[in-house]
């Protein structure tokens, strides 16, 4: 496959996550909540607690998708190894451990104060798991991309 014809993939994938993104924070989450408070009213002190708790998750998801997006229109100018992408990269593993983390926390703190099920809270310790695997992957991306723009630069000095 084409370098360009890889990159405007990735792009149209990165553009459906959003819009995916925007479709679960805007749409889906509230409707569900709406829904959970008519069927369950004993509930309703928890809804806008969680949606703003929900949200808030959400912005480190959409900011990831926006260096993302930096990285393949880098990719997109032949600019694939570059301390700038690694440094992207790393911005990325960062912003996915700290996803997780509040994550957790707020998961913990809702159950302490009697807003969470604690099968929510077992859940949440398999999303954070998976959360701080992303974080690894990217973070060793990040190394990976550090170094192959290292060597791209000694390569570029060498006649």
């Amino acid at each position: 496959m084409e370098q360009r014809t890889l990159v405007k993939w990735l792009k149209i994938l990165v553009l459906f996550a959003a819009v995916c993104g925007l479709g679960l924070a805007g749409g889906v989450l509230p409707l569900a909540g709406q829904w959970l408070v008519e069927s369950y009213p004993e509930f309703s002190y928890c809804f806008w607690p969680w949606l703003i708790f929900l949200w808030v998750l959400s912005i480190p998801c959409f900011w990831a998708l926006y260096l993302a997006w930096k990285i393949f229109g880098n990719i997109e100018k032949d600019h694939a190894f570059t301390t700038e992408n690694a440094e992207y990269m790393g911005r990325i593993s960062f912003l996915a451990v700290a996803d997780a983390v509040v994550l957790l926390v707020g998961n913990v703190l809702f159950w302490l104060i009697g807003m969470n099920h604690p099968g929510i809270l077992l859940l949440c310790f398999v999303v954070t798991l998976i959360g701080i695997g992303f974080s690894v992957a990217a973070a060793a991306l990040s190394h990976l991309i550090w170094k192959a723009a290292d060597l791209q630069d000694q390569s570029d000095w060498t006649i």
